[in-house]
């Protein structure tokens, strides 16, 4: 069996009960750093002994942050139009480390079409891209076919760090991937080779109301089949759920938001992934979705003479 924090442990032994408190100072922080900025996306900032004392290892991997760090990086200055085309990048640091895993378990299963095609992609998960839908494919499979191997086909939690660090070298307790099943995995994702992304990877916008029978979908409270580029380790997120090709985008950015301190009024700007109204017969229910998928934002500004020519309608609430 493994050892935390890579997958369930025994709750009712004690054994790996938390034991004491972590000083302050000792958990995982970043202040100041030298580098200038601070990258962040839901990843652990200092991972390391900081971190493995304070959680379980639950923390997102490293490789959004990674990516808009590269991407900083990639020029000497940035202004408002610079940092929304990194939230708009759908490339991944965690293709670029894997890709080539891909590459080898379709070459083996003497796939060499497709494994050429992996090997000269840029690794751009966009709406065409039959390459995006192969490889996360192909991860997808490999991720379940490891999963019923380790669990013996019970199934059970298994998340993608589990197969990174069998991909990788070997997991601790002498658990290793069998070489059999990335090929496994890849001749059954070749069954998908030809599908754009945007075809296999769609979003749905839900709504509490979208369920009630009748009304929900009388009004439409929600929207589905919005293809979705980017994906799970892209900073333009979307993550897939699903054991295979169509997949079901369930999380992706709730809102984008770009600001220049130095001219707040005239550059960056909000967006939101719908609108601003809840009841769909308004029309700003959904008039930001088409903006928000092309990467487009709405200037915010803070002058009040700003805002109120720009003012189409006001809300007033009254209490009764």
């Amino acid at each position: 069996s493994l050892p935390p924090p890579h997958l369930p442990v025994p709750g009712w032994t004690g054994e790996h009960d938390w034991d004491g408190w972590v000083p302050f100072e000792e958990k995982p922080h970043v202040l100041m750093p030298a580098r200038g900025y601070i990258a962040t996306a839901n990843n652990a900032q200092g991972r390391g002994e900081a971190t493995e004392k304070v959680s379980d290892g639950g923390w997102f991997g490293p490789y959004r942050a990674q990516r808009i760090s590269e991407l900083i990086e990639a020029r000497d200055r940035h202004d408002a139009e610079s940092l929304l085309e990194i939230q708009m990048n759908t490339g991944s640091a965690f293709l670029d480390r894997h890709i080539g895993h891909a590459v080898e378990a379709f070459s083996a299963a003497g796939l060499d079409d497709l494994a050429e095609g992996l090997e000269a992609w840029d690794r751009m998960a966009d709406l065409e891209s039959t390459e995006a839908t192969l490889f996360h494919t192909w991860w997808t499979f490999l991720r379940a076919k490891f999963r019923d191997h380790y669990y013996g086909g019970e199934g059970g939690y298994f998340p993608d760090r589990v197969l990174v660090e069998a991909l990788e070298g070997g997991l601790p307790g002498g658990t290793n991937l069998p070489p059999e099943v990335p090929v496994e995995a890849a001749r059954a994702a070749a069954e998908y080779a030809d599908v754009p992304w945007g075809e296999a990877h769609q979003m749905t916008l839900e709504h509490p109301l979208a369920q009630v029978p009748l009304l929900g979908s009388l009004l439409r409270f929600g929207r589905s089949g919005i293809p979705r580029e980017g994906g799970p380790y892209s900073v333009n997120v979307a993550t897939p759920v699903g054991e295979g090709p169509p997949f079901d985008v369930i999380w992706g950015p709730s809102q984008r938001h770009v600001v220049d301190m130095a001219d707040p009024d005239g550059s960056g700007g909000f967006i939101l992934p719908g609108g601003q109204s809840g009841y769909p017969a308004n029309p700003h229910s959904f008039d930001q979705l088409e903006l928000w998928q092309k990467g487009r934002l709405w200037l915010l500004p803070l002058t009040r003479s700003l805002v109120e020519s720009r003012t189409v309608a006001t809300v007033r609430m009254e209490s009764g």
